[in-house]
């Protein structure tokens, strides 16, 4: 009996932040590896752009970590700002170690 292995694939992070139905919130949904730390990098993100989490579904399928958050904050309806903040995310997907975020125009402390 031959033994089956899994192949192993890297997940590219994803994120996408888009207003609800009724335009009281937005919903924030991430896609990445799976990795300790992960839940806590997001919160240090959020609490640095002033982001509210109402609720969260968080998902681990595998390998795979795919989590939704109901947010709300004032710089969601800035555009420029909402990019540095799926920057700032994505970043913050992308390593495992401690990183620090700056707002646009600042420098990181």
């Amino acid at each position: 009996m031959a033994s089956r292995h899994l192949k192993h694939f890297p997940i590219t992070p994803e994120v996408d932040i888009e207003p609800d139905e009724k335009g009281a919130y937005h919903v924030l949904s991430i896609v990445a590896g799976d990795q300790p730390g992960l839940l806590s990098r997001i919160a240090q993100v959020l609490v640095h752009f002033d982001v509210n989490v109402h609720s969260a579904r968080i998902n681990t399928l595998g390998e795979r970590a795919e989590d939704t958050f109901l947010i709300t904050g004032e710089m969601l309806n800035e555009t420029k700002t909402l990019i540095h903040l799926e920057t700032a995310l994505l970043k913050a997907l992308q390593t495992s170690g401690e990183t620090t975020h700056a707002r646009p125009g600042e420098s990181p402390p």
